[in-house]
């Protein structure tokens, strides 16, 4: 059938051919003659237009040495037969490039599946026979691990034999070690027709492992990715009792409640500046798989607070350099070069004092940091960048790290539960990273961190501490915070305007065309 469709477009395109002939018949006694004649040699010629050859006042028409004669007809003819040439060259292609299109467009629905780049191309079935086990195989557990229990026991006790599970067990070693298996992980096993095993390991929400039972008895391990998506939503809500409980009866997770606290961690004290009536809104990205279930939130794009009438606005920007920070609506940086706590804490047990009760030794004496309430294991982050200068046990401090930051500052954090890996004397820190844990450790009286900072030598207060701001949005970068400004806005507008609490921006992508006029997919080129 595809044979003879081919056979009869190429014979109609030959066919054409006779429509477009290569030369045209020139008359003899043509009074003028216009084109190129060759006089002489092959490498010479003169061109004869209309005002170059005289015409005669008689009858007998071209006088002299101008008279036309067959040779230079027949050279004019053969010029006009090059240019014929070169148009029915150009028509023949494209002649030939719609009829490879109309074959393509004929063709396609019964050739897309064994068209790569086709969305619904199917590879061989010697490509395609582990996944196809795979789907066709049964379950026979999935649970959740229990405070404990291990790998091992759950294979074991599935009815797996000692050999298939040491064997599985060594594989999954290569890529994961099981000893880091955490209470709550996800662990399935299946089954196939074939007595075939298929393991499947979750650790989260993002990557799986897969350990597969080859049919020489072998078992190979492979990491995938769970297929993601990304919504754009929004929240708002008004202040009740706490910005804390009123985010979270909307169903905001305690994660995403702290990193909008964080935001304006500088502009606003969340623990004594809001009041009741105060307004709350946010945009943010959050990652959902195909069966819409959450998997994880992402970062919040935008973020207004209105407190007692004041409009507080953040802007997440990202210029080319890859450089991003929250800003103003007028471009400055909402971060300054201290963080304003070093941890997400429940409340100041003891403020900054030279004269307080011990609550150990029972004597009056200075205390001369913050005293962080938490609840133990809370990471600690450093407020600068910085070099440890020192971690390890100091007496009453318990655990301890000090930092030396730039302009001659110094932090110090004491009672940590735990220091963080790699965090050693002469290590380089950043802002806001993890190197150590809320614990009770020394002199303590319950789960806190002691915080204390000086400069130059002498201890001052950090909450009445006004550090500067960091760089704002660079002049080169303007047009561009603008750009996103203006998207945003848009967002916490159409937020404001909203009855619901909740909602979902449609997708900027959706109604775009896809494929224009192409006959076949190329999703799996255009993105």
């Amino acid at each position: 059938m595809f044979k003879r469709l081919i056979y009869g477009i190429l014979t109609f395109i030959f066919r054409c051919r006779g429509f477009f002939p290569c030369a045209e018949r020139v008359s003899l006694d043509s009074r003028v003659l216009t084109g190129r004649a060759v006089v002489g040699s092959e490498n010479s010629s003169i061109s004869l237009t209309r005002n170059q050859l005289p015409l005669a006042s008689g009858p007998g028409g071209l006088q002299g040495n101008h008279e036309p004669n067959e040779e230079n007809m027949t050279a004019a003819a053969g010029g006009r037969d090059l240019s014929g040439k070169r148009k029915n060259r150009a028509i023949m292609g494209l002649l030939v490039g719609v009829a490879a299109y109309i074959v393509l467009v004929l063709t396609s629905p019964m050739l897309s599946s064994l068209w790569p780049l086709s969305s619904s191309y199917k590879p061989r079935a010697s490509t395609v026979a582990t996944e196809n086990a795979e789907d066709e195989s049964t379950l026979i557990t999935s649970t959740n691990l229990r405070r404990g229990q291990t790998i091992y026991e759950i294979l074991v006790s599935a009815g797996i034999t000692y050999e298939k599970t040491n064997g599985l067990i060594r594989e999954f070693e290569t890529l994961f070690n099981p000893r880091k298996a955490k209470y709550g992980d996800i662990v399935k096993l299946k089954i196939g027709p074939d007595e075939r095993l298929f393991f499947e390991y979750f650790p989260n929400s993002l990557e799986y492992y897969v350990v597969e039972e080859l049919e020489s008895g072998r078992f190979q391990v492979r990491k995938e990715t769970v297929p993601q998506r990304k919504a754009v939503m929004g929240a708002k809500t008004t202040v009740h009792s706490s910005v804390y409980e009123s985010m979270r009866s909307i169903g905001l997770g305690r994660e995403l409640i702290n990193r909008y606290a964080d935001i304006f961690a500088w502009e606003v004290d969340f623990f004594t500046d809001p009041r009741k009536g105060d307004t709350i809104r946010l945009v943010w990205e959050r990652y959902l798989s195909p069966e819409d279930n959450i998997l994880f939130e992402g970062r919040i794009l935008a973020a207004e607070y209105v407190n007692q009438g004041k409009d507080h606005v953040a802007i997440l920007s990202r210029d080319d350099s890859g450089h991003f920070d929250y800003y103003s609506l007028d471009g400055k940086s909402l971060r300054r070069s201290f963080l304003r706590s070093p941890l997400s804490y429940t409340r100041i047990s003891s403020y900054f004092s030279w004269r307080r009760f011990h609550p150990i030794l029972k004597i009056y004496r200075p205390h001369l940091g913050i005293d962080y309430a938490a609840p133990r294991g809370t990471p600690v982050s450093a407020v600068a960048d910085g070099k440890v200068v020192y971690s390890g046990w100091k007496g009453g401090y318990g655990k301890y790290i000090k930092i030396k930051h730039a302009q001659n500052y110094i932090t110090t954090y004491g009672h940590l539960s735990r220091i963080g890996k790699g965090i050693g004397t002469g290590k380089e820190v950043k802002q806001d990273e993890i190197i150590g844990y809320v614990g009770s450790t020394g002199l303590s009286t319950g789960p806190h961190l002691d915080f204390r900072i000086t400069r130059n030598g002498r201890y001052v207060n950090f909450v009445k501490m006004d550090f500067p701001r960091a760089e704002p949005v660079d002049p080169k970068y303007s047009k561009q915070f603008k750009r996103t400004k203006k998207e945003y806005t848009t967002c916490l507008g159409k937020l404001k305007e909203s009855k619901e609490n909740l909602m979902r921006f449609p997708d900027k992508r959706q109604g775009r065309r896809k494929y224009w006029f192409i006959p076949f997919p190329l999703d799996r080129i255009i993105r």
